[in-house]
């Protein structure tokens, strides 16, 4: 199944739920579905070729496993994915994947890369609570 036909699945499983606690996307039943779509996704596209969707798409799937970051782990093994992902976040109003981008983003690439980004993060308000301290 595409991405975008899961996180459609998803919005609707969403909307119809009561969710009582900050970690209600983890109690998503077809989470394996939503996961295998994002990873699928990333193999077989090349990012060169997303339109704006796609980048949407992204991030709100990886704001979506703020808990497990599996999905931005994934990411972050390709550098110039997570580069350029962050770049698309800074206008992006995904603020739990903002903080998952900020704190991967600062361990796998160079200062070079990263500060800027970084510092562009910095400018649009979300919550760096949850990224560790060295």
């Amino acid at each position: 199944m595409e991405l975008s036909d899961e996180i459609r699945r998803f919005r609707d499983w969403a909307s119809r739920g009561e969710h009582h606690s900050a970690e209600w996307e983890s109690d998503y039943p077809d989470w394996s579905s939503f996961q295998d779509a994002f990873f699928s996704f990333l193999n077989e596209t090349d990012s060169a070729d997303w339109n704006a969707q796609d980048w949407h798409d992204v991030l709100y799937a990886v704001a979506r496993d703020n808990e497990g970051e599996n999905l931005i782990q994934r990411v972050s093994e390709d550098k110039n994915l997570l580069i350029k992902l962050a770049r698309k976040a800074v206008n992006s109003d995904e603020k739990d994947a903002k903080w998952q981008i900020a704190q991967y983003l600062g361990d796998v690439a160079e200062l070079e890369a990263a500060e800027p980004i970084l510092l562009l993060l910095e400018r649009r308000p979300f919550n760096l609570q949850h990224i560790q301290q060295p």
